[in-house]
């Protein structure tokens, strides 16, 4: 048998246990300890785990799609560290024109950095629609906004 400590599936198995089971780990307060839990038969063995959710992907972790949901079958994917970033649950989400993405998302959407479009929110007020629609380089009157 292959030296399960070195699979990175595995690893990925007993870290999510180990996050939502044991009160001594780092995350339990964020995971264990807000009532996230696993789907029974991945409790029950490894070999369940890794066939519903199959050999994780080369530079990719564990991720719940809806973080207030336990880690299930139709709840998990491998995502890459974009993703995850994307998935956060302090993510600030906004919705324009019925699309709803994070503001990282939004940036690479409209080509303008994150922090040229936070400012454009959060320090210049500007409304959505504007902060999302305006080109790079156009000066704008902000005290009149």
């Amino acid at each position: 048998m292959a030296n399960l400590a070195k699979d990175p599936t595995y690893i990925s198995y007993r870290s999510m246990k180990a996050r939502c089971l044991c009160e001594t780990n780092d995350a339990y307060q964020k995971y264990g300890g807000k009532g996230i839990t696993i789907h029974k038969p991945w409790l029950e063995s490894y070999e369940n785990f890794k066939r519903d959710m199959g050999p994780r992907p080369q530079n990719t972790t564990l991720d719940r799609i809806d973080n207030a949901q336990g880690y299930n079958p139709e709840n998990c994917r491998w995502a890459d560290k974009k993703a995850q970033a994307n998935n956060r649950s302090n993510n600030k989400r906004i919705t324009h024109n019925g699309k709803t993405q994070t503001l990282a998302e939004w940036a690479d959407t409209v080509n303008v950095s994150r922090r040229t479009l936070w400012n454009r929110i959060n320090v210049y007020k500007w409304s959505v629609e504007q902060a999302l629609t305006t080109p790079l380089h156009t000066k704008l009157n902000t005290k009149s906004i």
